[in-house]
């Protein structure tokens, strides 16, 4: 089985978790990152914590898991300890074409997660398509030792030129060619926390007209 890998903006979803227990705890911290438009957590046993509470996109119900769970929502956990439960789940919500991840059989989901290396401006996923999440932990372990915190510099600078430089009407590839070049250019420097020199390439690099906005961004990168 191979999984297409995808982006999602949360922001746009309500998710479903059911079971708060360790597994379940361990999806909302994720999710909390990603700010999701909304959260309902159920379980008929285990209280939430508060700390989890004072999201105000949480909502926890203290009950048994219904099929009605399902309505409104367009993603699914099944974080139960009950193996027969979790496939009724990954079952319902399968007939309504929403998202499900089940926490004790993977081939009942149509999507799996990927071990995560999260940075400020800067998310790089591992997948090894659900063969072995310990092999996706050990190479997200190697990847780390070499991300430092030239790179997600780097997206900061990316997230402030790129939409100028989008503005300016050029080719699809004229703007790849000066993207990609900023890219191979600054990252060296940027690992040395050279900005001074950051600042003369983007200046010798970028067209003229966003000469102006070099000093504010590499301002921003300092702070």
């Amino acid at each position: 089985m191979k999984y297409y890998p995808l982006s999602l903006n949360l922001a746009q979803f309500k998710c479903l978790v059911v079971g708060a227990g360790k597994v379940g705890k361990r999806k909302l911290q994720t999710l909390i990152k990603f700010n999701p438009l909304h959260i309902t957590v159920i379980d008929p046993y285990t209280v939430l914590p508060s700390n989890f509470l004072s999201y105000p996109f949480i909502q926890f119900k203290k009950k048994s898991f219904e099929e009605k769970d399902l309505n409104h929502h367009h993603i699914v956990f099944a974080c139960t300890s009950d193996i027969e439960l979790n496939s009724t789940i990954a079952d319902l919500a399968k007939k309504r074409n929403l998202l499900i991840n089940s926490a004790t059989k993977p081939e009942q989901s149509n999507f799996i997660l990927p071990a995560i290396i999260e940075k400020k401006h800067l998310t790089i996923s591992i997948s090894t398509h659900g063969i072995g999440p310990a092999l996706a932990k050990y190479v997200k372990n190697e990847i780390s030792k070499n991300i430092g915190p030239e790179y997600d510099l780097m997206a900061q600078i990316l997230e402030k030129i790129r939409p100028l430089i989008l503005k300016l009407n050029n080719s699809s590839e004229d703007n790849s060619k000066l993207l990609n070049q900023l890219v191979k250019t600054l990252v060296p420097v940027l690992k040395k926390n050279d900005f001074q020199t950051v600042a003369k390439l983007l200046k010798k690099i970028l067209p003229t007209p966003l000469i102006p906005y070099v000093g504010e961004i590499v301002d921003e990168l300092k702070n």
